[in-house]
């Protein structure tokens, strides 16, 4: 009978040490991650949760939920696809709201046959690549901190950028081949020289409280030029450019 007590307990022991290892792992990988990244822990943590509850809860609002995106980056989840009616739009938007965390939705959803093919995800997938790719041969843009979506020629970067960072982001992106319109999404913070993390819009982008869309930018004067001024339009392609509301 000691015998197997004694087994019990060596085995009760291993196992307690084994979760301590797994705990130590998934402890380090998380503190990996935030290493490289300016969102907190516990934030990166919230959007995995976001991300991995959102297709249950869709499930039971809305009809087609596979042909619905979600993606979380630091609390802000913007909701990307097909929707059958504006009910499921509505829908959709109050599923992802009531799960714990989320503090902004940036609900993109079109209303059409419900559907997300295969071909455009690829497609959508090939597009966000490009950006990224260049995003990141781009030195001055932290290209780790941003977070490129694509939906049908439509970009969308969300990220916690410094104004200077989030304007050449999105002139870098507009110059991709296949971009018709960027959305950005950023929360802006201080730059190393402590300027404001609020920005006024560049003179490429709308004006973030109406949040139209305008083309392209045409030079900036020397007397108006920002730091990064935008480029001329013989050298920016046709892809507008959209500023959401500073949040």
């Amino acid at each position: 009978m000691s015998r197997v007590l004694g087994a019990a307990l060596l085995g009760a022991v291993v196992a307690s040490q084994l979760g301590c290892v797994a705990a130590g792992v998934t402890t380090a990988a998380v503190g990996v991650l935030s290493a490289a990244d300016r969102r907190t822990a516990g934030a990166i943590v919230e959007d995995q949760n976001i991300e991995l509850k959102a297709p249950a809860r869709l499930l039971r609002a809305i009809r087609n939920s596979t042909a619905v995106d979600v993606t979380s980056y630091n609390r802000q989840v913007l909701l990307l696809g097909q929707v059958l009616d504006e009910g499921e739009k509505v829908a959709a938007e109050k599923a992802i709201r009531e799960l714990e965390n989320v503090n902004t939705i940036y609900n993109e959803l079109t209303v059409g046959s419900g559907t997300d093919s295969v071909a455009k995800k690829a497609k959508d997938g090939i597009l966000s690549t490009k950006v990224k790719s260049e995003l990141i041969l781009t030195s001055e843009v932290g290209a780790r901190h941003i977070k490129v979506v694509s939906d049908d020629g439509v970009v969308y970067l969300l990220g916690l950028m410094t104004r200077r960072e989030g304007e050449q982001a999105a002139q870098v992106t507009s110059r991709v081949a296949g971009v018709r319109k960027v959305v950005t999404l950023w929360e802006f913070i201080q730059d190393r020289d402590g300027n404001s993390a609020v920005p006024s819009p560049p003179p490429w982008a709308a004006p973030a409280p109406s949040s139209s869309v305008v083309p392209a930018a045409p030079a900036a004067s020397a007397a108006s030029a920002a730091p990064l001024a935008a480029p001329s339009p013989a050298a920016t392609p046709g892809a507008v450019v959209t500023t959401a509301p500073v949040r």
